[in-house]
């Protein structure tokens, strides 16, 4: 039996806005409203809905709190976390010194 401890989350589209974002996936099955935004074990933020399209797709839509958008830049990466031990959340790995 295999345990993912991480899930890479594909983005085949990511909005980049005033503190509301989106990205589209193929399933939801591993996300949740209310699901907590993490960077460098920090909350900063948390997905608000979660919505499948006419085509079969999800589109998440998250928020950062206002302080911590900084992070959120062209290039900036999210990781889906499942540990063993606590709650599943969402990494930001953002692009440091990217301005875009």
């Amino acid at each position: 039996m295999k345990i993912a401890v991480g899930l890479f989350i594909s983005l085949l589209f990511l909005t980049i806005g005033v503190g509301i974002y989106t990205f589209h996936t193929t399933s939801a099955s591993a996300f949740s409203v209310g699901m907590p935004l993490m960077m460098s074990g920090f909350s900063v933020g948390s997905i608000d809905d979660i919505k499948l399209n006419n085509d079969g797709t999800v589109t998440t839509t998250f928020s950062l709190n206002k302080k911590n958008r900084i992070w959120m830049t062209q290039g900036t990466t999210l990781l889906l976390k499942r540990p063993l031990i606590g709650a599943p959340h969402i990494e930001i790995h953002p692009i440091i010194g990217n301005k875009e």
